[in-house]
């Protein structure tokens, strides 16, 4: 919520933002094996 306001400074939302996206295809991964 906080980084959807941009409480953070950009690198920190980017971070927030790549880790989501590293989770989410890291889930796809386990789900094709």
């Amino acid at each position: 919520a906080a980084t959807e306001r941009g409480d953070l400074p950009r690198g920190c939302r980017s971070a927030v933002l790549l880790d989501r996206e590293a989770a989410q295809v890291l889930r796809v991964i386990a789900f094709d094996r």
